[in-house]
């Protein structure tokens, strides 16, 4: 009776699963085709794109809320376009990038985060991207993701979907981070994609972990997928392990896995502004730097809140 009793529970989750993942993809493709229509493409990233793509049954692929990438340079667009059906920021925006106005910063340049999340009266929640990653957010980190991406229809929209190898990437680099209730979601998620891609590019894989320096990190997740049954070729896992992992990669990986809720070292907080900076020149740098300081420590665009902001940062966390 129990297992009878459990077998219900999942049943009837699933169903629930597919009304809700239906509802999202007509959401979805709605915000794709209004963006599109400003001249802002989109590119769909993680539950969205891997329940249409590679699940095929939302049921098995729930997802809270629509994650979409766009162009740093379409932020403003996109920023405006929200404003206007009423979403609100869940997290903190400078008050000088919200709401939209003429000569407000571009808060895809500006280097605050790569991304935030809004909810619309109706608590339908989308997260907007200019960085497919946390760890990524140069100014072209993400140029072979675009260049590569394919077509993805939605109910009433058209967006683009990661290559099958860049959207494996994805997984990985985002499955590493740490996070306050650990998710073994990435694994079915790398599995499904594996499964589902017989002409899967491994070459090209290869190229933007390399481009990226997750090696460090990403060869000991893919033996972890062994554990599961993913099966990825000898010849890919010992190009794996011979990639040069430099200091940058390995802090990379440190503010991966640091925990938020805890003090962070100060290499911790060193790449969390680097991060920004990659690929730029000495001066453009240093100007992304100061901009990322002034709105990292004084959000409100007073001084006055910038040592008390600071502190906040070395310090512990409250608890939850």
């Amino acid at each position: 009776m129990a297992e009878d009793a459990f077998l219900l529970r999942g049943r009837d989750a699933r169903l629930r699963g597919r009304f809700k993942g239906v509802l999202k993809v007509r959401y979805a493709g709605a915000w794709v085709r209004a963006l599109a229509e400003r001249g802002v493409p989109t590119l769909a990233l993680k539950g969205l794109a891997l329940a249409v793509r590679y699940y095929k049954d939302f049921g098995l692929r729930p997802m809270e809320d629509i994650d979409l990438l766009v162009h740093a340079e379409h932020v403003p667009a996109a920023l405006a376009y929200l404003y206007g059906e009423r979403f609100a920021p869940t997290e903190t925006i400078p008050g000088a990038c919200w709401p939209p106005h003429a000569g407000a910063p571009n808060l895809g340049s500006a280097a605050v985060t790569h991304g935030v999340g809004f909810i619309d009266p109706e608590e339908r929640q989308l997260d907007l991207h200019w960085s497919a990653l946390s760890t990524h957010c140069g100014d072209d980190a993400d140029r072979s993701f675009w260049a590569h991406a394919e077509p993805l229809q939605l109910a009433g929209g058209t967006t683009r979907a990661l290559a099958p190898a860049h959207e494996f990437v994805h997984i990985l680099g985002h499955g590493l981070r740490w996070n306050s209730m650990p998710s073994i979601r990435w694994i079915p998620d790398a599995a499904m994609v594996i499964a589902r891609s017989p002409a899967f590019d491994w070459p090209l894989f290869l190229d933007e972990v390399a481009a990226r320096g997750l090696g460090v990190g990403i060869a000991p997740a893919l033996a972890e997928l062994a554990h599961y049954d993913v099966r990825v070729p000898p010849a890919v896992q010992a190009e794996l392990s011979r990639m040069p992992a430099s200091a940058l990669d390995r802090l990379r990986l440190e503010h991966s896995l640091w925990p938020w809720d805890k003090k962070k070292s100060l290499g911790v907080i060193a790449f969390d502004a680097l991060r920004f900076c990659e690929g730029l020149g000495p001066a453009a740098a240093l100007a992304r730097m100061g901009r990322y300081a002034w709105f990292r420590l004084a959000p409100d665009g007073r001084v006055a809140s910038i040592p008390g902001q600071l502190l906040r940062k070395l310090g512990p966390r409250a608890p939850r």
